[in-house]
């Protein structure tokens, strides 16, 4: 009897040990019952929706009739794919790009879409750049009310600019629609300190030449208005102390700006940057770093405590408000030969982690001479928003 037990327990482990040998070697193929999921399509139908952009400095609107879908991420698809041909056909960019993707986020408020390449030129000023982000945030603000912020993508990277930051998601609400009237928060003006410090930060390094202004580099004229700017100032009064954050041949770091700026703690920043343009009377356009158009006047933030580099900013919030507003007066009042146009505040990616008062200062000019014109009005004009009084030549 136990040589018989013995005899059918082998006999069942070799056939066990056969069948999960047929199963591993998929000799054998179970398939189990599945169950049929019905879907069911999303209803499309034809809809008008308006597409606003900007061209020659002027807000733009346009009609198209487009498929509208009831699901919003194929909405928004649609929008996008129609704004990018629009403008590319307007003439308003010259890269060719396209939607690739387009996802949200778990909470279903921030949109995500990935395009094919960079629709920005990086040759042409700030301003223009800003108004095709403005016009796509716009257009989704009217079409698709839901989403409250805008993450773009290259590839499914981030996309890298470099006057733009865009690690962190853009407000549907925009900026252009705020900045220009912008309330300045009430407080009190900056005390006068015993040595005023002016840092200027000219754009470029070694391996960045930046834009190209004629025969020269936006590199090269920035240094040289940096240099220019701190003599005249030291002539007009020198109790200021003028620092400029590189030389020529240095080579910037990653949030190199701000770790300078908070060892040396200045009085205020000045980011110098310099571009092309057709006209030949320059354009001096005052930019400040900014995060949210609301969120960030709210926020009372102390200066000792620990902040992400990207809320740095808000420190000096409203300092930044004030010296902008402060150097834009003055301007006019020196009568700058240049138009000055609003002051802006965005995502400026120069200024990002600083945590002191910090101001760029993009100069649209025709000729690489022609620089030389707005050296007296702007040094008058930092002389005196630093010291708080009026300077007389």
């Amino acid at each position: 009897m136990r040589i018989i037990t013995i005899i059918l327990s082998c006999m069942l482990s070799f056939c066990a040990g056969l069948l999960l040998f047929a199963i591993h070697y998929e000799w054998i193929l179970f398939r189990l019952p599945a169950t049929t999921k019905i879907t069911t399509r999303s209803c499309t139908t034809k809809r008008t929706i308006a597409i606003e952009y900007w061209k020659s400095n002027s807000p733009c609107r346009e009609y198209r009739e487009i498929v509208w879908s009831t699901h919003p991420v194929q909405q928004a698809a649609c929008i996008i794919s129609n704004y990018l041909s629009l403008i590319e056909s307007e003439g308003i960019i010259t890269n060719h790009s396209t939607l690739q993707t387009v996802a949200t986020d778990r909470a279903t408020t921030t949109l995500i879409c990935s395009l094919s390449h960079n629709p920005f030129d990086l040759e042409s000023s700030t301003q223009q750049s800003l108004y095709i982000i403005e016009g796509l945030l716009s257009t989704i603000r009217a079409a698709c009310p839901q989403f409250k912020q805008l993450i773009l993508l290259i590839n499914q990277h981030q996309l890298l600019h470099p006057h733009f930051d865009f690690s962190q998601p853009w407000p549907m609400t925009g900026f252009l629609s705020t900045s220009s009237s912008m309330p300045i928060p009430q407080s009190k003006k900056p005390s006068p300190s015993a040595e005023p410090i002016i840092m200027i930060h000219p754009s470029g390094d070694t391996h960045r030449v930046g834009r190209t202004i004629g025969d020269a580099f936006e590199r090269t004229i920035t240094t040289q208005l940096a240099h220019a700017l701190k003599q005249e100032m030291g002539q007009i009064d020198n109790s200021i102390r003028v620092i400029i954050s590189r030389t020529l041949g240095e080579t910037g770091e990653s949030l190199g700006l701000a770790r300078i700026v908070h060892r040396i703690r200045p009085t205020i920043v000045i980011h110098l940057s310099a571009y092309y343009q057709s006209c030949t009377t320059p354009e001096i356009a005052l930019c400040i770093f900014c995060l949210h158009p609301n969120t960030d006047s709210w926020s009372r933030k102390k200066s000792h405590s620990l902040l992400p580099y990207y809320y740095a900013h808000l420190t000096a919030c409203t300092l930044n408000h004030y010296y902008a507003t402060m150097l834009q007066q003055q301007l006019h009042n020196n009568h700058c030969p240049a138009t000055i146009p609003h002051s802006t505040a965005f995502p400026y990616a120069p200024l990002i982690g600083v945590q002191y008062p910090a101001i760029a200062l993009e100069i649209g000019i025709h000729e690489p001479s022609d620089i030389l014109l707005l050296i007296p009005s702007l040094a008058q004009a930092l002389v005196h928003s630093v010291t708080l009084r009026t300077v007389h030549p």
